[in-house]
């Protein structure tokens, strides 16, 4: 399953310059990334693909984004800024 996440991570790396050309697929790619992130252990990393997928401002996806979000910050112990982020 780790050599899984690892694919799943690197074509990720690589198709985020081209990613960025398409915004909502660059969104649904960052929560995903998140999600592997964040399912392997690397919160703190998940953490940042979510802060990036908010930045986003697509309103179908911005309430699945913040839960994420506020969910691996509590699993951080960043207590403030999930309760923030789950508002």
């Amino acid at each position: 399953q780790e050599a899984r996440y690892q694919a799943a991570a690197t074509l990720l790396g690589q198709a985020e310059p081209l990613l960025q050309k398409f915004p909502l697929v660059q969104a649904q790619a960052l929560l995903l990334w998140g999600d592997v992130l964040s399912a392997h252990g690397q919160k703190a990393a998940a953490e940042q693909k979510y802060q990036m997928a908010s930045t986003l401002n697509f309103a179908e996806f911005q309430d699945e984004i913040a839960y994420r979000l506020g969910m691996v910050q509590a699993e951080l112990g960043k207590k403030e800024a999930a309760l923030e982020s789950l508002q």
